[in-house]
This record gives structure tokens, sequence and C-alpha cells, in this order.
């Protein structure tokens, strides 16, 4: 009877259970290591403003890991950056679909649906990712300039407001404030 780390003497050649064996631990190992490579590839690519070639990269990360939410949210962060709004929000949907809780996918799928004047779906993503991180000068500034796109400047200065208490150097929040209180006349 052969065992299962032996040669097998008739023919020279290891079990094949054996082989069996080494090659399926071989390929996971090397399955979720891609998947990271993809990632970080495409993370060099999208920090030298290469979205198509980033996007590429992220692609080869979520075929090889269908759960990577991080890959899915950088993924929409680069169509995003292409003007690619629809793209985007279907990447974020999914970030959201397996993690129901991730402010970065909902602040991300705000900007994207503002993008695309729907100031309404935008408004209520940047207030979920303000509900789930409250900290997040980021998502106030977002909401901000939406309330500031719908004439509703006295929104946007409360949440610019807010945004600089959390971050007192932001510049974007006191220029943003700026432009709000002259849309009210208060100069």
């Amino acid at each position: 009877m052969e065992t299962i780390g032996t040669i097998n003497p008739k023919t020279g050649y290891l079990n094949p259970l054996l082989i069996f064996l080494l090659v399926f631990c071989f390929s996971n190992k090397l399955h979720s290591q891609n998947a990271k490579d993809y990632f970080d590839s495409g993370d060099k690519k999208y920090d030298l403003s290469d979205y198509t070639s980033a996007i590429a990269d992220y692609n080869s990360a979520i075929e090889f890991d269908t759960n990577y939410i991080v890959a899915y949210i950088k993924r929409g962060l680069a169509k995003f950056r292409l003007n690619d709004y629809r793209g985007a929000i279907a990447d974020y949907d999914k970030a959201i679909e397996l993690e129901p809780n991730n402010a970065t996918a909902f602040n991300g799928r705000g900007m994207a649906k503002s993008g695309l004047d729907d100031y309404t779906g935008a408004m209520a993503d940047f207030s979920k990712a303000i509900e789930l991180e409250p900290n997040n000068n980021y998502a106030y500034i977002a909401r901000a300039k939406t309330n500031y796109r719908m004439d509703d400047y006295s929104s946007a200065i409360m949440d610019y407001n807010k945004a600089i208490e959390l971050e007192p150097t932001d510049a974007t929040a006191f220029n943003g404030r700026g432009m709000a209180k002259s849309g009210l006349d208060d100069y």
C-alpha cells in the first residue's frame, strides 16, 4: 500500500494525492498574493494619474478576490477621476453591499452622484458617511459643497464650520465657507 508522501516504486512518481495537495496549497497562496500584487500595482499607477491602467490592475485584483472591498473603492475612485460616474457608483455600490458601514464607500458614491448632478442622492450618501464617521471632515466638506450647489448657503456654512472645527488648517473649508457667506451677502 502506498502512503501519501512516498514515491510509487512501479511508476517512479510521487503519490497523486500528494501532488494534488501541493498544487492546491500552492495555487491558493498564489491566488491571494496575486490579488494584493495587482492592487498594489494599481495604486502605483493611480498615484501617477494613470487611471486607465490602474483600473485594469484593480479589475485583475477583483478577479482574484471578488470580496476585495478596497479594490472596488479604489477602482471607483479611478473611474471618478475619468468622469465615469456611473461606473464609480457601481463600484461603490458593490463595496457597500460587501461592507454596509464603510464610510469611505458612501463618501465616494456621494461624490460620483454629485458628478451626475444627483444632489439629493449625494446628500444622503454624505450624511450616511458622517453618521458612520462623525469626525470625517472630508464628508462635511463634500456635503457643504453639495449644499452650496443647491443654493442652501446656511447649511453649507454649518458643514464648513464643522469641517473647520475638525481640521482648523483646511484651506478648502475656509474658502468654501467664504463663498457660502457671499451667497448670503454676508461679506
